[in-house]
């Protein structure tokens, strides 16, 4: 079983391993001379920073994307699970955080496989609107008001939370850090499809309240 509770707990705080400095960075890697107009409600783009947007991709990783395409892409990956033709690839990210891969296969032929959803804990990938992994939920909320509780973790005195937007396929882990609501991870998903539908959770260990 992974270690995939780690994604949550861990947030934005260091540690990691290091991504293949030969994956293609080309189509998620920002100008850091590129500032998007603030007035439309859009945050300027630091240096190394990776988009995520909303029922469509986080990075260089799409939904639908070819599984076979992801070790290409972002190397051997440091931890999974699998079970059922369906699986996790988590992948350490440079300045702590993970990115985490969840794929099963495309259709009744059970031949190929395809990305299902995609989970960032790393302060490094960011919305359009700078939502990232370490924004207070109070943010969160303001950018996306259609946001309902889709599920609720307990792991010993811990709590996590999960926010779904199931119209816009995008969903945030949420847990308490020095008296605030943070956002801890976020999960890209295909629109009107619930965070929840999978048969594999990125949550072991976690118990649903």
């Amino acid at each position: 079983m992974m270690m995939a509770s780690l994604l949550l707990v861990a947030g934005c705080a260091g540690g990691g391993g290091s991504r293949d400095a030969s994956a293609p960075t080309a189509v998620e890697t920002q100008d850091s001379t590129k500032i998007m107009d603030t007035l439309a409600g859009k945050a300027t783009m630091r240096q190394g920073e990776k988009n995520i947007v909303p029922g469509e991709s986080i990075g260089s990783i799409h939904l639908g994307q070819d599984a076979a395409q992801l070790s290409d892409i972002l190397g051997k990956a440091d931890d999974g699970d699998a079970a059922m033709g369906k699986a996790w690839g988590i992948w350490n990210q440079d300045g702590g955080g993970q990115l985490s891969v969840y794929t099963s296969y495309k259709d009744s032929t059970a031949v190929a496989k395809d990305v299902k959803q995609i989970v960032v804990s790393s302060e490094h990938f960011v919305t359009e609107q700078g939502i990232r992994s370490g924004s207070s939920f109070a943010t969160v909320k303001k950018t996306f008001p259609q946001l309902q509780l889709a599920e609720t973790y307990i792991n010993g005195k811990e709590t996590l939370k999960v926010y779904d937007d199931i119209e816009r396929g995008i969903a945030f882990d949420v847990m308490n850090k020095n008296g605030e609501e943070v956002c801890v991870a976020i999960t890209v998903h295909p629109v009107k499809t619930a965070v929840n539908n999978t048969y594999l959770t990125i949550h072991p260990g976690w118990q649903p309240k």
